[in-house]
């Protein structure tokens, strides 16, 4: 009777480690592609923020403007209303508190789904001298 041991015979061991290579390789094309996934969201997340900072501060650009052409006449302080901007992004401009000395104005940006609000403090005596400014960001959520 003919013995065969199954140690010995190595029939299809090349077979089996091709393919534990290939179930490796598939794993990793996975999570590069998941990877490259989530990257692709923060990316378009980060863009979304900026755009919507830049609309907050074409605001208070705005608002300096037109206290310029006013000749910085502070007796007539008022909002400006929702403002779109070309590229979809819009700003609104609200004064919050108006003192003998400084004027506190928050500006809002929104593109998409994110939004950014920037809130200066400007002396009375010089529109162009910002004395406080403070931003607050929020991506992916509309929040008030």
């Amino acid at each position: 009777m003919n013995k065969r041991y199954i140690l010995k015979d190595n029939k299809g061991a090349a077979l089996i480690i091709a393919m534990l290579i290939m179930v490796v390789l598939i794993i990793l094309g996975v999570a590069a592609i998941m990877t490259s996934s989530i990257e692709t969201k923060i990316s378009g997340n980060i863009k979304a923020s900026k755009k919507a900072f830049y609309a907050a501060e074409a605001g208070l650009e705005r608002f300096k403007a037109e206290k310029l052409r006013n000749n910085s006449n502070w007796s007539t302080v008022t909002d400006i209303p929702t403002t779109g901007l070309g590229d979809g992004s819009n700003y609104t401009v609200t004064v919050i508190d108006c003192t003998l000395d400084t004027v506190t104005v928050q500006s809002r940006g929104t593109f998409g789904s994110s939004t950014t609000t920037i809130e200066a403090h400007f002396d009375k005596n010089s529109v162009n001298k910002v004395l406080i400014a403070d931003k607050n960001i929020n991506i992916g959520r509309d929040s008030d």
